[in-house]
Order: C-alpha cells, then sequence, then structure tokens
C-alpha cells in the first residue's frame, strides 16, 4: 500500500489552527487575501493596515506566519516599512515566519528581506495568491516536521534520563555487592 503523501499527513495531524497576521495597507487587496485564506478552516486571519499596529499586537501575541507588504505607507505617512518591521522583531526576540508579498519587483530588496529572516518574498502579480498559497502550504509542513523533531528530541532525552538512571542503578548495587564482599 502505497504511502500517503505529507500533505495528507499534516491535514490528517494538525489540530490547532494556523495564525496569521497580515500587514497590508490596502485595504481592497487585504480583503483579496482574508478572502482567499479564510477558505481555509485552518487558518486564523488577523489584518492590520501598518506594521506599528501589527507590532503592537504583537505584544500580546505570536503569529505562526506574517504576511507583510513591503511598503505600508499609503494611508499613514512615514509608516515603517517591512524591512523595519522585521529589525524590530528581531530586536524582541519574536520569531514568526515572515512571507514578504509586495509589488516592489526587484532582486535588491528580495535578496535583502531574506538575509534579513523572510521566508518568502512573493512579487504581486496575476500569479501571487496561488504562490502565498504555496508558500503557507510548505512553511505549515515545515512547522509540522519541526514539531515532530521536537516531539523525537523530548523522547530521545527521556530515554537517555532513563538509561543514565539505570546505569547509577547499577553502579549504586555493584558497590553495595562488592562492600559487602
Amino acid at each position: 500500500m502505497p504511502k500517503p503523501s505529507l500533505g495528507k499527513e499534516l491535514k490528517a495531524n494538525i489540530m490547532k489552527q494556523i495564525s496569521i497576521f497580515i500587514v497590508e495597507d490596502n485595504e481592497v487587496y487585504a480583503e483579496l487575501l482574508k478572502q482567499t485564506l479564510s477558505s481555509n478552516p485552518l487558518y486564523k486571519l488577523e489584518h492590520f493596515s501598518t506594521g506599528e499596529l501589527m507590532l503592537e499586537a504583537l505584544k500580546n501575541t505570536t503569529p505562526d506566519i506574517l504576511i507583510l507588504d513591503y511598503y505600508l505607507d499609503s494611508s499613514v505617512r512615514k509608516a515603517m516599512n517591512a524591512m523595519q518591521i522585521m529589525a524590530e522583531i528581531k530586536e524582541s526576540n519574536i520569531n514568526p515566519n515572515i512571507v514578504l508579498l509586495t509589488s516592489l519587483d526587484d532582486v535588491e530588496s528580495a535578496v535583502e528581506a531574506l538575509k534579513a529572516g523572510a521566508y518568502d518574498y512573493i512579487v504581486k502579480d496575476r500569479n501571487a495568491i496561488d504562490k502565498l498559497n504555496h508558500s503557507i502550504t510548505n512553511l505549515t509542513e515545515l512547522m509540522q516536521l519541526k514539531h515532530e523533531l521536537e516531539k523525537k528530541k523530548a523522547g530521545m532525552q527521556y530515554r537517555l534520563l532513563f538509561i543514565m538512571a539505570l546505569l547509577a542503578s547499577i553502579a549504586l548495587t555493584t558497590m553495595l555487592i562488592l562492600n559487602a564482599t
């Protein structure tokens, strides 16, 4: 019998919702993203029109995934851009998976964002929503794999502690036997 694909296993294993923050200043595009992503019942979505508002929300909760527009100053003058927001996030030791979704089709900016810790850099073109869905699926699989690895690591640590306790017990019993003779 063939083994199910990783995607099918994930759908069966993931029970908690995936928290996604959308930081997008274009309300129409933000609504498109929310409507598209909300078709997946595993996604818990929250929208912010500026990075500053999202950073305030990060004080209370950390999303699994952060979808971030590069320029966010269409409604608020001098609003922070994606690179400034990512620097703030890095300083606060919060580690969401960041996907930049931007109209800025520039290789230098993409490289800079990826070096700064973004998981993906998607240009807003006619395929952007498909690319975003693919990126989120990949991130979800990655998060599941990390979770499984942590579970296995914890199990290995428990086994190691058990073996160490067993060896200590054997050593103590051996010492008692040797001292008794």
